[in-house]
């Protein structure tokens, strides 16, 4: 028998959890909600084996479509698996091998170390590359881990890690669209404003997530900024002028949208977890990020399906989301036959020596896991 109506409104939620097992908690709330994947964060990470009998477990639990399994893997200061998996050291330290190589053989290489290595332990969706612009050097939560300032430079090296990412058999999801590189403050923490004129944010922010748009891949992440020249009462999640007319439209995506956490205090703090969930689909967000309270993500669901009862609009927009799921789940493969050897290989660990040696490991403080 197949899934009810509401059942299949769950495949909208990727759901955050606590631990490195699947629990009896962690059971009942996947039966009551029926979420369509699941982010992996540190408190999640034991030994490579342990990922993988979680994720496998995590899968043996869907009834109809596999689940995403994701995971923030940028490198440098935002990765989530650390050794015995290779550590990289950023993107900037990327760029630079782009500069004097002459070519994309590094950022390819280590994206193919991502993509074999996350294959390892299940996960199937790497929520990378950063395609923002170091545009404000104040800026609290992007920086280094951008590519460059330069909006082309970033737009060529984020589809080339993208690109081998999505070959490796991992889906590739860019951010934060439509630019959280010229922000001063931190999203987790508040809600920037963005007042840079629109003319300005064509020629610098939209062109890096445009180029993603145009190689076809897989996915982007909204940013939680609110951009006064589009529309100055809504974040870009919440904003239908910023992802229908602006996302969609201008910059041509036909992939997935996928909010960013929506626990941030961003939004959270001024919207409540009902109200920005039902705004964000109606808005164009096809997949909805809640990281860490399974209340959150209980009301948040009940939300959804409640409006979907009562709304045409929204059922629409539910429709939607679940084709454009559906189409990226097709792409989903199942993992190989686990095997230790494949983490940090020692030709990986040559690879990371030679990218330390083009720019400095950086020694910043993770600012994505300030809820984790």
């Amino acid at each position: 028998m197949g899934m009810r109506r509401e059942q299949w409104i769950g495949q909208l939620l990727t759901i955050g959890f606590q631990g490195t097992a699947v629990d009896p908690d962690l059971r009942d709330l996947v039966e009551y909600i029926r979420p369509g994947g699941f982010i992996y964060f540190k408190r999640n990470v034991g030994a490579p084996e342990e990922i993988r009998a979680m994720s496998d477990a995590l899968q043996a639990m869907q009834t109809e479509w596999p689940a995403f399994l994701g995971v923030d893997q940028e490198g440098g200061i935002v990765a989530r698996l650390r050794a015995p998996f290779t550590e990289f050291p950023g993107n900037r330290a990327l760029y630079e091998a782009w500069k004097r190589e002459g070519s994309a053989s590094s950022i390819t290489a280590q994206a193919e170390v991502f993509a074999r290595e996350l294959r390892q332990v299940g996960l199937n969706w790497d929520f990378a590359p950063v395609l923002d612009v170091d545009s404000n050097p104040n800026n609290p939560v992007i920086g280094q881990r951008a590519f460059s300032t330069d909006p082309d430079e970033v737009g060529r090296t984020g589809i080339a890690f993208a690109r081998a990412l999505e070959a490796g058999g991992v889906l590739s999801c860019g951010k934060h669209v439509p630019g959280h590189g010229n922000t001063s403050l931190d999203s987790h923490l508040d809600l920037p404003v963005e007042e840079t004129p629109l003319e300005v944010l064509r020629k610098r922010e939209f062109l890096p997530f445009r180029a993603y748009g145009d190689a076809g891949l897989a996915a982007l992440m909204t940013a939680h900024v609110v951009f006064k020249a589009i529309d100055p009462a809504r974040p870009a999640t919440l904003s239908e002028r910023v992802l229908q007319q602006v996302v969609r439209r201008e910059l041509g995506f036909e992939g997935l949208l996928v909010t960013d956490d929506m626990e941030m205090k961003a939004i959270d703090d001024r919207y409540g977890i009902e109200q920005s969930v039902i705004e964000a689909v109606v808005a164009g967000c096809d997949v909805i990020l809640i990281c860490h309270s399974a209340d959150k993500q209980r009301r948040a669901w009940e939300a959804l399906v409640e409006e979907d009862r009562k709304s045409n609009v929204v059922r629409e927009r539910i429709d939607q989301a679940l084709g454009r799921i559906r189409q990226v789940k097709k792409r989903l493969t199942a993992p190989p036959t686990f095997d230790p050897s494949q983490i940090g290989r020692a030709d990986a660990h040559r690879l990371t020596d030679t990218l330390r040696g083009y720019a400095a490991q950086l020694a910043q403080r993770d600012p994505t896991e300030q809820l984790g």
